[in-house]
């Protein structure tokens, strides 16, 4: 049947009318190249004030839920997470995730506590079915850097799953860490929160330990511009803010700083920008409290005072933590000048003047070297403080005073002050060799570049040099046999390449007599063997990363 001649069936209804149409309350139609409407147009006259056509009858239930939902969800984003749900099983299942969290707590808190235990368990346990964005984050953290520090329990965390290495798992980890971060607030740098802070931090740990090292020094670039951000420098980073978040700003801080002091030892460089300025920061103020876990609550009074009065017989674990800051702080000044060589100050982590005498100078630079002697005696006073801070260590992080019998087999976990001690006694002896070393890197070039006969003083100080190395080696040596493998694997590869660094100075022997390079074989024979037993990571042919974050 035809369609009638005054149908408006397949015609556009007009948005908008004329004076002249709307007088005559007839349609006004505007044709696509014409700036007056047909009418106007047949009748050669101005086309004025043209309004906005009003719809009639109610308003469509589409159109309302559009105005809503516009008005209520400004960024697509913000409407996806709300319809996302995260659930750890889009990671691992429950019972893996259980058995991921018992072993970071063992093994992998006490070099990393960016976490508060008591609270964190809550929030898990509170949202279970539907967990926060904010909570799944930190689980994958959390997560990732447990799995990339502990690749023998690789198959024990992949059961059931089709992961086919750490790396694996840990990329997966960082995906979803990825998609939630960019689903809820894409601009969250703007608006830095701690979670955000410590979950880059541990995939920072993650990445480099599973040999992906673009990414990890992404993460730690991130977490470095958030702590900056974040003023956690300074007192006003921890201003109304909680005690338990107040001393996980404070950890954090200090993790990104041991970050920083790596960096400037492995490159000339830095991969990473200062998280603070040097000389306006309060470090006695952002020293983490010696304080257990459950202490750190804002209302004393729900604390149970027998419990209390238990705690205060033992020590807390965050003691090691905190004896490790010490450590590195020691060093610090020292590593801003000169390591691996002499670095533009716009890269200085200093908060105080330098004692030249560490490294001798080099006439191309203008100025007068000093003597070799005086390096090798300023170094030697750097040892001695580094010597002061572990005599004043408590007995629990301090060596054993005998030999004994330590289990060679992964079926002894050890509890978190041996980890520490064994992360404090090898991080000490990491920094005096790698100060030591570049002295005599230093040292070398500029004898060879001074044209007065200093070849007695320079033999003199070779021999010196190499006592320390031997000296280095042997202390380290005893750490190694005073630890089980699970101590040494739970501080992560960080600390199978440090004692691989300071066993390859010992290569250097070609000004050795007879029995001092059969002693140096020795050394290096226990080496080998140690090192192939805890570089698993490695026979996996994933890599050890770098040395970063521990």
């Amino acid at each position: 049947m035809a369609t009638p001649a005054n149908s408006r069936k397949g015609k556009r209804i007009s948005r908008a009318a004329c004076d002249m149409c709307r007088e005559r309350k007839v349609q006004c139609f505007f044709p696509d190249t014409f700036i007056r409407c047909s009418r106007c147009e047949r009748a050669d006259i101005p086309c004025t004030f043209i309004s906005a056509r009003k719809p009639r009858g109610p308003l469509s239930r589409y159109v309302g839920t559009a105005k809503h939902t516009r008005t209520a969800s400004p960024s697509i984003f913000a409407s996806l997470a709300a319809s996302q749900r995260f659930t750890l099983s889009q990671f691992c299942s429950a019972e893996v995730f259980e058995t991921i969290f018992n072993d970071f707590l063992t093994l992998v808190y006490p070099v990393v506590p960016l976490v508060h235990p008591p609270s964190f368990q809550a929030q898990v346990a509170e949202h279970e079915h539907f967990m926060p964005q904010p909570v799944f984050r930190q689980c994958l953290a959390i997560a990732a850097v447990t799995i990339a520090s502990l690749p023998r329990k690789f198959n024990e965390y992949a059961r059931s799953s089709a992961y086919t290495s750490t790396a694996n798992m840990v990329s997966h980890a960082v995906r979803l860490v990825q998609i939630s971060r960019i689903i809820e607030e894409p601009c969250y740098t703007n608006k830095p929160s701690l979670e955000h802070l410590t979950t880059s931090l541990m995939l920072s740990m993650a990445s480099h330990y599973t040999g992906d090292a673009n990414q990890g020094w992404a993460y730690a670039c991130e977490a470095m511009l958030l702590t900056r951000v974040m003023h956690l420098g300074e007192r006003s980073g921890y201003e109304a803010v909680s005690l338990v978040e107040s001393e996980l700003r404070k950890r954090a801080f200090w993790c990104g700083y041991i970050f920083q002091i790596h960096d400037r030892i492995s490159s000339i460089v830095p991969h990473t920008g200062l998280s603070y300025l040097p000389r306006s920061t309060d470090w006695d103020f952002i020293i983490p409290r010696a304080l257990h876990d459950d202490e750190l609550t804002d209302h004393d009074e729900l604390a149970d005072e027998q419990s209390r009065r238990l705690r205060l017989s033992a020590l807390p674990p965050i003691v090691g933590f905190v004896a490790l800051i010490k450590v590195f702080r020691c060093c610090a000044d020292l590593f801003s000048f000169g390591v691996p060589g002499s670095i533009n100050q716009a890269y200085s982590m200093a908060s105080g003047p330098f004692d030249r005498q560490l490294f001798p100078s080099s006439p191309d630079s203008g100025q007068v070297a000093h003597s070799p002697s005086k390096g090798l005696a300023a170094i030697f006073q750097v040892f001695q403080r580094l010597s002061e801070i572990l005599n004043s260590l408590p007995d629990e992080l301090k060596l054993p005073s005998h030999k004994e019998n330590v289990s060679q087999t992964f079926s002894d976990i050890p509890d978190q002050f041996e980890i520490m001690r064994a992360n404090i006694h090898i991080t000490s002896l990491y920094l005096q060799s790698t100060i030591l070393e570049t002295f005599a890197s230093t040292n070398s070039s500029a004898n060879q570049s001074l044209q007065a006969d200093v070849s007695d003083e320079a033999s003199r100080v070779r021999t010196k040099i190499w006592r320390f190395r031997e000296s280095i080696a042997q202390e380290l040596l005893q750490v190694l046999e005073s630890c089980t493998p699970w101590t040494l694997e739970a501080n992560g590869a960080s600390m199978i390449i440090k004692v691989r660094e300071i066993a390859s100075t010992l290569l250097d022997d070609e000004d050795l007599i007879e029995n001092e390079a059969d002693s140096t074989r020795e050394y290096i024979t226990k080496f080998v063997e140690i090192l192939s037993n805890l570089d698993f990571g490695a026979r996996r042919g994933e890599g050890t990363g770098s040395v970063t974050g521990r």
